[in-house]
């Protein structure tokens, strides 16, 4: 690869020309969409489409998605449209949606990275179209960077990172959305999201419910225990759904939209690190974005410690709002700051827009660090952080600033386990308490337990057994209390949800798919902390004596003194 790489004005119709012919001889295209911009080559020819990997330096094991000017374009690379992804496609396309169907003999397994299904993009973009329409040929494109780094939005980006790899670079203009496309799998009855991006969660749940399909999440949830007994089995009705086959939006296997190494990915973004400049990304404030009001602190303080440890200059990816106030505070350090201002500070539109453009500008002026604020991970939001995460290294994850963090224990009908674990954990934390923010010691430490059932009966007194230990044993006053039923409006609130079984919070993470990175099993915590010769497994005691409360609370006791300081830690906390 040895070009004098040619960027065309869609209006130069003889290079315009000459770029149709390349796609059309076997070459590889820089080339606009809505989203971002892609590197693109004839999806039919095997040699052309290995020309991008060499271009990239991409893995071969990541698939590409095939971009088409039409409908008609779509079914010869199919061997099945879905239901489902009949919907979508009416719905979305042209728009910036990729859809994963089951692919054809015609599509080479070099596009597929050998699995047997095939992501479809109709580009809503007008160049995009065009180039793709006179061509006649359908178009695999990955988005046109070097593999890891922040993806194109605008033209000069692409002439950056491929001058001499590629023959001709098509100028679109910027970028409309500037996040990749959303990537869904519609293969089964109903779809999982596999990448976010800007058609939400929300936007396919609507017009799926709209065209007449009933979303399992709410059909599988209806279901109700008998009673306020947590010993059947409350989450037998979604696991048999699961095991159907009925796979929801955005559940909880595709939650982290990743794979492990030995894994194909069946869609791009979900394997190798992606969207990173050569400096590390800082993540300022948490994905609840409850705290909006405090990042101009927030910002302060990493700029103070940037400053201090002469770790400048520092980028920051920063809203109109705070970047003028900044500007006032350190009026005298303009060369050790700069700024990309992305629009107003909680617009998360705008900092979507411009996050790959920020990234990119910040880091071509050597910056040493850049910061960056996490937003609400709901929306357009989820796209954003999935971005901005994978673009922080490991180590530079949002920085916990909240000093007041919310635990609730589910159980399933909230009168034994859940509350008798809600009264140790508040027993335990004023016990060993007071505790205070590890990075500002000064500042107490607040935690707030609750607990809930999963399919509680609301307002069932606790047992008279749970009363009695939580207050001759943990001095914990649970008399009056009443059950209470996980709500959207509770588990939203909660900064970490612990289940007293797996049912329980696979049933929670499969009806809350949003809020998966939280929801954990006692077990499951256990094992991501790595504490060894510890069980979580509890025994429910709801209609036995005395003796057997006493020994679930033992149980509980010992995994809430483990699991709590981890905790504390990961928050920041001591």
């Amino acid at each position: 690869m040895n070009f004098e790489t040619i960027c065309v004005s869609p209006e130069d119709e003889l290079n315009f020309s000459a770029a149709v012919r390349a796609l059309q001889e076997g070459e590889v295209v820089g080339m606009p969409t809505e989203t971002v911009y892609g590197l693109g080559a004839n999806a039919l020819d095997p040699e052309a489409v290995k020309k991008i990997y060499e271009a990239k330096g991409r893995p071969s094991d990541n698939p590409l998605i095939v971009h088409v000017a039409s409908f008609d374009m779509i079914d010869p690379l199919v061997s099945e449209i879905t239901p489902v992804a009949k919907v979508l496609m009416e719905a979305f396309m042209p728009g910036p949606i990729t859809i994963i169907m089951k692919k054809s003999h015609f599509i080479p397994d070099i596009v597929s990275a050998g699995l047997d299904t095939v992501g479809i993009r109709f580009p809503v973009h007008p160049v995009a179209q065009k180039l793709i329409d006179m061509c006649g040929l359908p178009i695999a494109a990955p988005s046109a960077n070097l593999s890891g780094s922040p993806s194109p939005t605008k033209a000069e980006h692409v002439m950056k990172d491929m001058h001499g790899r590629i023959p001709y670079v098509v100028d679109g203009g910027e970028c409309q959305v500037g996040l990749e496309s959303t990537v869904v799998d519609a293969t089964g009855e109903w779809p999982v999201v596999l990448r976010p991006g800007a058609i939400t969660i929300e936007d396919m749940e609507q017009v799926l419910e709209s065209s007449g399909f009933r979303n399992p999440k709410e059909t599988l949830s209806s279901g109700r225990a008998s009673d306020s007994s947590e010993s059947g089995n409350p989450a037998a009705l979604i696991l048999e759904g699961m095991a159907a086959g009925a796979d929801p939006i955005g559940s909880a296997n595709s939650g982290n939209y990743t794979v492990a190494d030995d894994e194909t990915p069946r869609a791009p973004g979900m394997k190798y690190r992606h969207y990173a400049p050569s400096c590390p990304v800082r993540i300022i404030g948490d994905k609840t974005g409850d705290d909006f009001d405090n990042y101009f602190v927030y910002y302060k303080q990493e700029i103070m410690e940037a400053l201090l440890a002469e770790n400048t200059p520092v980028g920051l990816f920063v809203g109109e709002e705070i970047a003028e106030n900044l500007k006032i505070l350190f009026a005298n350090k303009n060369e050790e700051i700069i700024y990309y201002i992305y629009g107003d500070s909680e617009d998360v539109e705008a900092a979507s827009h411009h996050l790959f453009d920020g990234l990119r500008t910040l880091d071509e002026i050597h910056v040493k660090m850049i910061i960056a604020p996490a937003f609400p991970e709901k929306g357009l939001g989820i796209a954003y952080m999935n971005r901005l995460l994978k673009a922080a290294s490991e180590s530079d994850a949002p920085v916990a600033q909240k000093t007041d963090r919310k635990i609730m224990f589910v159980c399933s009908g909230n009168t034994c386990r859940s509350p008798m674990a809600e009264a140790i954990c508040r027993s335990i934390f004023r016990s060993t308490g007071p505790h205070h923010m590890i990075e500002d010691p000064e500042t107490e430490a607040t935690l707030e337990v609750t607990s809930a059932g999963t399919f509680a009966e609301k307002g069932v007194e606790f047992t008279k057994y749970t009363v009695d230990l939580a207050g001759y044993e943990y001095e914990e006053d649970l008399t009056g209390r009443t059950s209470q039923v996980v709500t959207d409006e509770l588990i939203a609130d909660q900064d970490l949800v612990l289940c007293m079984t797996a049912d329980h919070s696979k049933y929670l993470r499969f009806k809350y798919p949003d809020m998966g990175d939280r929801i954990f099993s006692l077990q499951e915590l256990i094992d991501h902390y790595a504490i060894p010769n510890l069980s979580g497994d509890v025994t429910d005691p709801y209609g036995f004596e005395y003796l057997v409360y006493m020994d679930t609370a033992k149980q509980l006791d010992t995994i809430i003194r483990e699991l709590l300081p981890e905790i504390l830690k990961n928050w920041g906390m001591n």
